[in-house]
């Protein structure tokens, strides 16, 4: 192993060559992406150099501490893109046409002429969670209803919207 300080190089190198065929391997196995499984073993043999200090190698606890590294930063990563979400390229999310103004007042109008088709419980429940932005506890308060009575009214009411036929012609409009 690679001495702190003025440290085997060689070892260092003869470590790299002889572990980063299957710890690449085992890295790309979980994250499915050869950009991110080599940025992972990087960071790996950086976070073992970092230790070297503390480890004895006659103790063959060295390819160990490798998986268990990269095993780690792989999770890190998956954890990091579940807060996050999936990274769009600015390319991609320059492309997306923006909807003018005209537009959005068109489907405004359409979405309010289709509640007017509803029932009045339908019509009430939908305007309060989807248009207003309230829970269904919230919403269940406000109409008087139970929980379970405003989820139904509300799936049946969104059931019926998408069934009516749109200005357009096509079918299956739903709200924005």
């Amino acid at each position: 192993m690679v001495t702190h300080g003025g440290g085997d190089h060689e070892a260092l190198e003869r470590l790299c060559r002889d572990t980063w065929p299957k710890l690449y391997s085992f890295v790309y196995w979980q994250v499915q992406s050869r950009d991110e499984a080599e940025d992972i073993v990087q960071e790996t043999y950086c976070r073992l150099l970092a230790a070297a200090p503390r480890l004895d190698p006659r103790n063959g606890e060295v390819a160990g501490l490798l998986r268990t590294i990269a095993a780690n930063l792989a999770r890190d990563g998956w954890r990091r893109k579940a807060v996050r979400g999936p990274l769009i390229p600015l390319d991609a999310a320059m492309e997306t046409p923006a909807l003018d103004e005209a537009q959005r007042s068109a489907e405004r109008l359409a979405v309010r002429a289709a509640l007017a088709e509803l029932p009045e419980g339908q019509r009430r429940v939908i305007e309060l969670r989807l248009l207003e932005g309230y829970s269904v506890r919230e919403t269940a308060a406000m109409v008087g209803k139970s929980e379970v009575a405003v989820r139904s009214l509300q799936y049946r009411g969104l059931q019926r919207m998408a069934e009516l036929p749109a200005d357009s012609g096509d079918r299956g409009r739903r709200l924005p």
